[in-house]
């Protein structure tokens, strides 16, 4: 049997990291493919990689097909949609002493509940546990059922897109103000890593600001992409300390 699997090649990641194709805006019966990456970068050897992912309700656990993995595995299935793959005696080394080696991954299939209504968004997340150590907790990856709007890039005649404070150590706040320092209420709001990932999003709201919180997000530079009441897109950098 043979399976092939190919990623795009991008800048500086996480090498502890889950990704979702397609990501975003899906049919509700599309089959998912998640990816989960793991790289022990300590400084000694680690017999042991526990994965673990609680998927959300929102995802069928019956339709549940795993795809290639980098190692050998024991695959559970806990409290009906918790999954934890135990990788035994791996003996991987670690990225100083052979970094082509340290490096593991699990792909699994898998499809939403039938019947989702439209704007249904769930996330997805995983837990790495190397040997006993404290777990590693991958990024977030967001699916919504449903078709992506198409909104209007804003231009800055229409008004800006207000973050502060920037950079950003708990918490900032977003607004969209136009040109007489008036509020254009905010519909939607999502956040999006630098290889252009969503990994937050908040949508059907109609406030004058909206406050992200650091949360789960991992210092470095994102996207923000906001939606006024006017249909239109506002978009941002936002740093995170």
């Amino acid at each position: 049997n043979i399976d092939q699997s190919s990623e795009p090649a991008v800048g500086g990641f996480d090498p502890n990291d889950i990704s979702v194709s397609p990501e975003g805006y899906i049919d509700n019966d599309q089959e998912l493919v998640y990816t989960i990456r793991f790289q022990n970068v300590g400084n000694a050897s680690v017999a042991n990689v526990r994965i673990t992912d609680q998927l959300p309700t929102d995802l069928d656990v019956q339709t549940l097909e795993m795809g290639i993995a980098s190692h050998p595995y024991r695959l559970e299935v806990i409290d009906g949609n918790v999954l934890v793959w135990n990788f035994e005696n791996i003996n991987m080394p670690d990225s100083t002493t052979n970094e082509a080696e340290s490096h593991g991954y699990i792909v699994f299939k898998i499809k939403p509940v039938a019947g989702l209504e439209e704007g249904t968004t769930f996330k997805n997340d995983a837990s790495i546990f190397f040997d006993f150590n404290e777990p590693i907790n991958t990024n977030v990856v967001v699916n919504t059922i449903g078709e992506e709007p198409n909104f209007e890039i804003a231009d800055d005649a229409s008004g800006v897109l207000d973050i502060f404070p920037n950079p950003a150590s708990i918490k900032s706040t977003i607004q969209i103000v136009d040109l007489d320092g008036n509020n254009i209420l905010l519909t939607g709001v999502s956040i999006h890593n630098i290889v252009g990932s969503e990994v937050f999003a908040k949508r059907g709201m109609m406030r004058t600001s909206y406050e992200i919180k650091k949360g789960t997000l991992a210092p470095g530079c994102y996207i923000i992409r906001a939606i006024g009441e006017n249909n239109k897109e506002y978009i941002g950098k936002l740093i995170v300390n």
